[in-house]
């Protein structure tokens, strides 16, 4: 979440620290403080203010086919466990994971917890809920709970305060519970299927046409060709190989990984893939254009160039008998 708002703090603090820069010019030592200030107040400001706020927020972006955004809900440094808890190499891998296992949205959004057992406030400090203990349904209109859980549980979220106010999630425990007939899957397990899993297919991809370009910037980040070349069909690896003139997706990894001077920048764009744009193109393709994405460009020292170069324009698609989108086609911007 900081890279998130660091843009708009940053672009605050310059407006303020100007004029009183020409007032006197002892602020200048303190803009960084007053920049990290302004930083806190934008968070305690837009964050969830309950756990219960917390778990439906990141419930409400999976089941909007958004689930990048649910890990800004998490400190920096727990992304990458959450991840791995459910056998991705980031967060936002992980929640596409899940995303993909809903099979019932307007269901998945509205669980009931137990607040007296499974929700614990810490005053102004913190707060606990049990992610792993929700139901859904159950009540007057729906007794039976709908034949079995509508998606995944999260697992147990303990959040801290800022300022007093907004929550933010600060640790992580997965469900440990094995699943059961029509429960859900253990973290880390693939979905349930009628069929068995086959060791051809791409997996739990994005499911929407512009969320491969936020999952392959990650990834390309990290220097990541095993995630990275997932996400792309044969002919997508070779044309992504072509674009950057080697001869196959691991090197074209390699190669653009290069290019970024900035990895922890480049790796999370402000907004995600929201500066991505789709539309629909012949015989359910859609081209993607991620040639605008956009950075957190600013810091107390002043302005920062780019991170790394624009992601490029993409053809994606459905792999057969898959719901996610799967990169078929490639260039550079």
């Amino acid at each position: 979440m900081q890279w998130k708002l660091a843009a708009v703090g940053g672009l605050l603090c310059a407006v303020a620290g100007g004029g009183l820069f020409a007032e006197h010019l002892d602020v200048l030592a303190a803009e960084e403080v007053s920049a990290e200030q302004q930083h806190q107040e934008n968070l305690a400001r837009i964050m969830p203010n309950t756990p219960q706020e917390m778990l439906r927020s990141i419930h409400d972006l999976l089941a909007e086919k958004d689930p990048a955004r649910a890990c800004l809900l998490f400190e920096d440094p727990l992304r990458p466990q959450f991840g791995a808890a459910f056998g991705e190499p980031t967060c936002e891998a992980a929640m596409f994971k899940l995303a993909a296992q809903i099979k019932e949205p307007n269901k998945y959004v509205e669980f009931n917890v137990n607040w007296q057992k499974d929700v614990r406030l810490e005053g102004d400090t913190g707060a606990f809920i049990d992610g792993c203990a929700v139901t859904f349904g159950g009540g007057l209109l729906d007794p039976e709970n709908g034949g079995g859980d509508p998606g995944p549980k999260i697992g147990k979220l303990h959040m801290k305060r800022i300022l007093k106010r907004g929550l933010v999630v600060d640790g992580f425990t997965p469900c440990n519970t094995a699943a059961g007939p029509g429960g859900t899957p253990t973290p880390g397990a693939p979905p349930p299927s009628a069929a068995p899993p086959t060791t051809t297919g791409p997996g739990p991809l994005p499911t929407s046409p512009r969320a491969p370009a936020g999952v392959l910037v990650g990834y390309l980040a990290k220097g990541n060709d095993a995630g990275a070349c997932r996400l792309f069909s044969d002919s997508g690896k070779a044309a992504f190989a072509k674009a950057q003139g080697v001869a196959d997706c691991p090197a074209a990894v390699a190669a653009f990984r290069t290019k970024i001077t900035d990895p922890d920048r480049y790796g999370k764009p402000i907004g995600g893939d929201s500066d991505a744009t789709a539309r629909k193109g012949s015989y359910g393709t859609h081209d993607v254009d991620a040639c605008k994405l956009n950075w957190s460009n600013y810091t107390v020292d002043g302005e920062m160039p780019p991170p790394g170069p624009q992601l490029g324009r993409m053809v994606v698609e459905h792999p057969p008998g898959n719901d996610g989108y799967w990169i078929t086609g490639f260039s550079n911007c």
